[in-house]
């Protein structure tokens, strides 16, 4: 497993999702297209996010060669979860939650909201403004107060 805290530039990846296909561009790359679905003959890999067992079906050797030329590192194999695949249990991941549900590959969660005033209110009692970018959201919410 390999993140954005290991491989900062990971953050300069972004994507969308067009006829079925996964897009993903970086700055001085051509955008890599992908299926939504790996082909089946793919290997499954067996991995380790945060200590715990996961597996991924591997999405091919186009997909690695794009991140190791991007990141200038060593090669790295991009993984899909699929889902018949067991997720990790995030009572193991995040035990004082109540419910228990299945992630895949996320911290702790399968998304992450941030309302634009609750950064604003925590940047009121930092000396380093912190940014919407450090909290990686997959959503944010306008017009709502701090922590509402």
């Amino acid at each position: 497993m390999v993140t954005a805290r290991q491989e900062p530039r990971l953050v300069l990846v972004s994507t969308t999702y067009e006829d079925d296909c996964l897009i993903l561009r970086a700055p001085g790359m051509d955008q890599l297209v992908l299926p939504s679905k790996p082909h089946s003959s793919n290997k499954i890999h067996d991995c380790r996010v945060f200590g715990l067992d996961i597996q991924g079906r591997d999405c091919g050797n186009e997909a690695a060669q794009w991140f190791t030329n991007f990141l200038k590192t060593e090669a790295f194999r991009l993984v899909q979860f699929e889902k018949n695949m067991k997720g990790r249990p995030s009572s193991k991941i995040f035990p004082s939650v109540g419910q228990n549900y299945q992630v895949a590959y996320p911290d702790c969660g399968p998304i992450m909201i941030l309302s634009e005033a609750s950064l604003e209110d925590l940047n009121t009692r930092l000396e380093k403004k912190v940014k919407m970018d450090n909290f990686r959201p997959n959503i944010v919410v306008a017009g709502s107060k701090a922590f509402e």
